[in-house]
């Protein structure tokens, strides 16, 4: 019954899934904004010619009668990537959803007596929706082309983060408690292991020896993220500074100056996480750091409505021009449409730097019953192999020949074709370790909360060393 069970969850999974797909559309026509995270932002509207006119104080030529409302989802469905942050949350909304009612059938089935595994459909949805994220971000970030000038400064700090990266990944690597080199090597031994028969003995194995090679790959895919956030980092950036600098005159604002300096320190503790001196001692380590990121995530949404704000707020800066320069109003209000244009782009990022990490760590969560792990790993790798630099390819193929030597594997049926021979092996020992997906995920995660924070802060220093010259100048010219 507990097989007959398994094999029903799948087709259980895409009712669940469609089912969900429908209700959710169902109350978007209920609630319109459902799919519209950054609804009720204040916008300020392009001007026209009546919304100028001539003042009787000597100080301001013209009197600007600005004009603003909340934003609302049907004032965007037109411009760029309004469509792709529907489907994005409507995603977003789904995974968890199924989330919640997979693990409740499993405490269901756990009760009743049966060993309910799950199909892996979230696993590989979770994968599909931070690819999706990641692909738009992009284009977000070169929607200007690769000439522009914020481009090619996000390219050299791409750079930049690659070689931070690579620097802390390798030249530290004995202080984090994350080896993505020695997990590489891992990896290319059970690949060894799985594929023998089908891939020339050694050639995994001699692959295995390139972990630093590995290292730098997954630095250029980091960077590829920060290069997509960078954006979202700069106005960070702003949004700290400008909350600083009028904590002492608006009150109002302390308490976004708070939660904004918060992120800052969760990033620090989340770090933390992952150096051994300071976790060596520390049990539920895990826990701590889904505990960090859930910190990060939800202060970054108690202040998602007021960055957004922030920005939106630079349409009223210019729309205040036109007070002494009235003859600028068209150049004016195309600088404004162009805010508005690109309303539900800054959403979008904003959106993806606090889904990004969430749905990596969700991986974790789910990987450990989606993905069949091996006993390989453990039991026939030697003994002091932590401790090694350098591992010898034909110790690990004497390795293997030791380990299947012997005719009972139920694995091993000299009837049947090599390819399904491989493919059963797939099956009970999968592709991928469970180790090697989880360092990889914490790989990621790691250096992406790393270089953000990095970033900010250097963007921040950037800032004040910045307004300080500009007022010392100001009092000398005074």
């Amino acid at each position: 019954m507990s097989e007959q069970l398994d094999l029903l969850l799948f087709p259980v999974e895409i009712v669940v899934f469609c089912a969900l797909a429908f209700g959710i559309f169902k109350l978007k026509k209920k609630f319109p904004n459902l799919l519209f995270p950054c609804h009720g932002v204040t916008i300020f509207l392009p001007p026209d010619g009546e919304d100028l006119k001539e003042s009787k104080d000597k100080k301001s030529k013209t009197l600007v009668q600005i004009k603003t409302m909340p934003s609302q989802a049907q004032h965007f469905q037109q411009v760029p990537f309004a469509n792709d942050l529907e489907i994005t949350m409507l995603f977003i909304y789904m995974l968890f959803a199924q989330f919640v009612i997979v693990e409740m059938l499993k405490i269901i089935g756990s009760a009743l007596g049966y060993y309910v595994i799950d199909s892996g459909m979230l696993f590989y949805f979770d994968g599909i929706i931070v690819l999706m994220i990641i692909r738009n971000i992009y284009k977000a970030a070169t929607i200007g082309g690769y000439d522009s000038q914020q481009t090619k400064m996000s390219i050299v700090i791409c750079i930049i983060s690659i070689v931070i990266t690579i620097f802390i990944n390798l030249g530290f690597k004995d202080f984090l408690n994350i080896n993505m080199r020695h997990e590489f090597q891992r990896q290319a031994v059970h690949l060894e292991i799985v594929l023998r028969t089908f891939i020339q003995p050694g050639v995994w194995s001699f692959m295995g020896q390139f972990g630093d090679l590995f290292v730098i790959v997954l630095a250029l895919m980091v960077s590829i993220i920060i290069f997509c956030i960078l954006p979202i980092l700069i106005r960070f950036g702003n949004c700290f500074t400008e909350l600083k600098n009028s904590i002492s005159t608006d009150k109002s604002q302390q308490k976004f100056f708070y939660l904004i300096a918060g992120q800052l320190i969760a990033h620090i503790i989340y770090i933390a996480l992952y150096i051994k001196p300071l976790i060596q001692n520390l049990d539920y380590v895990f826990h701590f750091q889904f505990l960090a990121i859930m910190v990060i995530a939800i202060l970054q949404i108690m202040t998602y409505t007021m960055e957004m704000d922030k920005h939106m707020a630079k349409g009223c800066d210019w729309i205040m021009i036109l007070k002494d320069q009235p003859e600028q109003q068209e150049y004016v209000k195309k600088r404004v449409e162009g805010l508005l244009r690109g309303f539900v782009i800054v959403a979008y990022q904003l959106l993806s730097k606090i889904a990004i990490p969430i749905l990596l760590f969700m991986i974790l969560l789910l990987k450990n019953s989606q993905i069949p792990e091996t006993h390989i790993r453990y039991n026939y790798l030697p003994a002091n192999y932590e401790h090694k630099e350098m591992y010898c390819v034909k110790e690990n193929i004497i390795m293997m020949d030791f380990l299947f030597e012997e005719k009972d594997d139920p694995v091993e049926d000299a009837n049947l074709d090599p390819s399904k021979i491989i493919m059963k092996r797939i099956t009970k020992y999968g592709i991928f370790t469970k180790s090697f997906i989880y360092t990889f995920i914490e790989f990621i995660l790691f250096n992406y909360y790393f270089i953000s924070f990095v970033l900010s802060i250097f963007y921040i220093f950037f800032l004040n060393k910045t307004q300080s010259v500009k007022q010392t100048q100001k009092k000398k010219k005074q």
